[in-house]
């Protein structure tokens, strides 16, 4: 009989540990949180290209806003933007499907998010803080 307790109390265990086990990982939602709003860039490394993007608001239906002026912000300078947490690669693409855009990303200690944007072999590099 105390082998059939013993028994059973290993197998709540097990399934308890389970039940308490998760599938997902939510880190991409979170980054993709972390993301949104109005980011100004603050500087940007000499490169093949300087982007006229001063200002960027990601919105939360993948939609972002782009100017270099942060009174013109609007979907006169809609694009869609989409993150991967595999790649690291954050894409910005025009709504016309005419350019897309591919930064390599990651997230500073201090909130600002670095953008490394590679054309022909030159590499830009772009560092935007949060704006609000």
């Amino acid at each position: 009989m105390k082998t059939f307790r013993f028994i059973g109390i290993v197998m709540m265990t097990v399934l308890m540990c389970m039940n308490f086990s998760s599938c997902s990982d939510d880190s991409n939602d979170d980054t993709k949180n972390k993301l949104l709003g109005v980011w100004k860039q603050v500087n940007y490394l000499q490169g093949y290209y300087s982007r006229n993007w001063i200002y960027i608001q990601f919105n939360n239906d993948g939609t972002c806003y782009y100017s270099s002026d942060v009174n013109t912000l609007s979907a006169k300078n809609q694009a869609s933007w989409g993150y991967s947490e595999n790649s690291k690669m954050l894409r910005i693409y025009t709504e016309d499907g005419y350019y897309t855009y591919n930064f390599d990303f990651e997230f500073q200690d201090n909130g600002d998010w670095i953008g490394t944007e590679n054309i022909n072999g030159k590499e830009t590099i772009y560092i935007y803080a949060k704006y609000k």
